[in-house]
C-alpha cells in the first residue's frame, strides 16, 4: 500500500512507530488552535527520526501567531535548518516543507518542473500559483 491513513494522536503516533515514511503531513488545528503537542520539540525530532533518508515533512502553521517563531525554530532545529516556509497570502497560514534528505533550496525547485506529470488543465490551475510561490520564496523578510 503507497497510502495509509492512521487515525491516531499524532504526537504518540510518530514517537511510538517503527514505520518509517517517505512523507508526513502536519496540520492539527482544531478550533482552539494548534495542538500542543503538534508543535513541541519531541515531536519534530520524532517526525525526522520516523522520515525515510530522503522524507520530507509538511506543516501548516499559523502565522500570526505569537510563538510562530518559536514553532518554526523547533521545526529548523530538528531538521538541521532544512526547511523551506511559504505563507499565504489569503489566510494568516504558512507551509513549512523541512527535509531529512538533501538541502531544499529555491534554485533547485525553479529548475525542476512540478507540474510535468500533470495534464495541461491541471498545470493550467496551478501555474500561476506556483509562480506565486516561487517569487515569494526569493523575496527578503
Amino acid at each position: 500500500t503507497r497510502i495509509a491513513m492512521i487515525c491516531a494522536d499524532g504526537a504518540d503516533f510518530v514517537r511510538d512507530t517503527s514505520q518509517r515514511f517517505d512523507v508526513l503531513l502536519v496540520d492539527g488545528f482544531d478550533n482552539r488552535g494548534q495542538a500542543p503537542s503538534l508543535c513541541s520539540q519531541r515531536f519534530y525530532d520524532d517526525c525526522f527520526k520516523v522520515l525515510s533518508p530522503h522524507g520530507v515533512m509538511t506543516a501548516n502553521l499559523h502565522h500570526d501567531h505569537p510563538e510562530h517563531p518559536v514553532f518554526s525554530g523547533r521545526i529548523r532545529l530538528a531538521f538541521d535548518g532544512n526547511l523551506l516556509e511559504i505563507a499565504s497570502k489569503e489566510k494568516s497560514n504558512s507551509i513549512l516543507f523541512a527535509s531529512k534528505g538533501p538541502r531544499m533550496s529555491v534554485d533547485d525547485l525553479r529548475q525542476n518542473d512540478p507540474l510535468k506529470n500533470f495534464d495541461q488543465e491541471v498545470r493550467d490551475q496551478l501555474q500561476r500559483e506556483f509562480s506565486r510561490i516561487s517569487w515569494d520564496m526569493t523575496q527578503p523578510g
